[in-house]
């Protein structure tokens, strides 16, 4: 769980390494009390290489909450 109550732009960043065959797909997703559901955020598909990847993603439509949920899910 994550404060935003003080964030107006709020940037979640985060690494990944997806290399091979038979890569699956790696989703981020965020909980959305509104809809009471998780909402995907980003995904990722595939072999991305034998390298780390950065991601940057602006929440700017979680700014102000104060209890923001995030899951990682991983498929193959």
């Amino acid at each position: 769980t994550f404060d935003f109550s003080s964030a107006t732009m709020p940037i979640f960043s985060f690494d990944y390494h997806m290399f091979g065959d038979g890569m699956g797909n790696l989703r981020l997703y965020i909980y959305d009390n509104a809809l009471s559901s998780w909402v995907e955020v980003w995904n990722q598909f595939n072999n991305q290489g034998n390298q780390w990847h950065n991601v940057k993603l602006c929440l700017g439509d979680y700014a102000g909450l104060s209890a923001v949920k995030m899951r990682f899910k991983a498929e193959t």
